[in-house]
């Protein structure tokens, strides 16, 4: 019998060890002895019942109720199987586990309860689908990559307590060419990032979250920062895309050459901004996407292009209430195959781009054009917009519309033909 589908597994790198218990399974009565660096308990005289073999007991530290759900690592004992266990229930002093501990009547057996691992890969090695590995706040270091072993898998970032939101833990790499996470290793996989901060600062920079080989369906990320790699999140550019339904929440990008390279992209309350990124880049691509893409209330800020929509026939995509602010080309350019029909825009401005605010040249016009309406643009070096008409209630800026660009705040202000233009002028969706 496997682990529960929903145990959590502890990690710790700067106080745990990958010797303890490491687990804990929320959905249990039992407390968390997992969110802690040391064993709650260590045994040296487990006895396994004489009849039933997945039944033990400690004179010395008799199981309670509070030890349901925790992970027992069995170290060593004549007639012990040298393994982790899961307490699934105890009664009186007699806990039973979700396996067979070793041979019935064996005494002397010797393990830990509680305590969290030391290394997100001993997690992952312990992990079965739907488990989530809980990360401490702290810095992890790389040199290879992460291999996501199963579907369903959730990485939780937390500062003190399980799923706090506390400070995101930093997992890193200083090596040449490493990806954090890379491909899955059979089938197709849904896993989720959640509040993490990924980086590099290698000279040649690997991706964030790679897959080249193998589909992973529905990648989530929520509340991460990615910064100074080559492609944050990179699906390849076969077709399909490797990485497909990638869904992003309040998430930041920095220092990046591409942010994601997938298809069916949708970014939520997003942030993408450049800044001299470890591989040279002086300013980054926001997304390269491709089929049935939505980005809604994101900002694309000192970029390349902040969006470039490439190999998108028949797409549909949608940018919603977006910023594209102070990119060294287009904030939005439209490439490769692509129809007027393939992108909409609504409620979205376009300020301070050294190219177009949206350039579709390349694209072929349709009978039912995208949506296209209540925009605001304004100093666009090369224009407003090239390839598409003029939307319906389109604002014109004459004044920079919002309070301090330069320091990451997009609020609007108050100044006529700037924030005030846009303040009540947008479509409600």
């Amino acid at each position: 019998m496997a682990f529960s589908s929903t145990t959590g597994w502890g990690v710790d790198e700067a106080a745990g060890s990958d010797t303890n218990g490491g687990g804990w399974d929320p959905a249990s009565s039992g407390t968390n002895y997992a969110n802690q660096s040391s064993p709650q308990v260590t045994y040296t005289d487990l006895v396994i019942d004489g009849s039933t073999n997945t039944k033990v007991t400690s004179a010395g530290n008799p199981f309670t109720s509070l030890h349901v759900g925790n992970v027992i690592n069995i170290t060593s004992g004549t007639g012990f199987t040298v393994q982790r266990v899961q307490v699934v229930s105890v009664s009186g002093s007699t806990a039973t586990c979700d396996k067979a501990v070793g041979t019935v009547s064996s005494t002397g057996g010797h393990g830990v309860l509680g305590g969290s691992l030391a290394s997100i890969t001993a997690a992952q090695t312990l992990s079965v689908t739907g488990n989530s590995i809980n990360i401490k706040q702290g810095t992890y270091t790389l040199t290879t990559g992460l291999t996501i072993p199963v579907s369903d898998l959730y990485y939780i970032g937390y500062g003190s307590t399980w799923s706090d939101g506390g400070t995101r833990p930093l997992i890193t790499t200083a090596t040449n060419s490493i990806n954090i996470f890379t491909d899955i290793t059979s089938g197709a996989v849904s896993p989720v990032l959640i509040n993490l901060s990924l980086s590099t600062t290698a000279a040649t920079p690997g991706n964030g979250i790679e897959a080249t080989s193998r589909v992973i369906t529905y990648l989530t990320v929520v509340n991460c920062k990615f910064s100074g790699f080559n492609i944050a999140i990179y699906g390849d550019d076969s077709v399909p895309f490797y990485i497909n339904n990638c869904t992003v929440f309040n998430t930041e990008f920095t220092g990046i050459k591409t942010t994601v390279f997938a298809c069916c992209v949708r970014a939520y309350g997003c942030y993408l901004h450049a800044s001299s990124g470890a591989d040279g880049q002086a300013f980054s691509h926001g997304v390269q996407t491709g089929q049935e893409s939505t980005f809604v209330r994101c900002v694309f800020n000192g970029l390349n292009h902040g969006l470039n929509i490439n190999n998108a026939q028949g797409s549909c995509t949608s940018v919603y209430e977006c910023t594209f602010y102070g990119c060294a080309s287009d904030g939005i350019l439209c490439s490769g195959s692509i129809h007027s029909s393939d992108l909409s825009l609504v409620n979205n401005i376009f300020y301070g781009n050294s190219g177009y605010g949206v350039n579709m040249s390349s694209a072929t016009a349709e009978l039912y054009p995208g949506i296209n309406a209540n925009n605001a643009y304004g100093s666009n070096t090369n224009g407003a917009r090239n390839g598409i008409p003029v939307g319906t209630n389109d604002v014109t800026l004459t004044a920079n519309p919002f309070n301090n660009a330069g320091s990451g705040d997009f609020s609007l202000n108050g100044t006529a033909g700037g924030g005030a233009a846009c303040k009540g002028a947008g479509f409600q969706i």
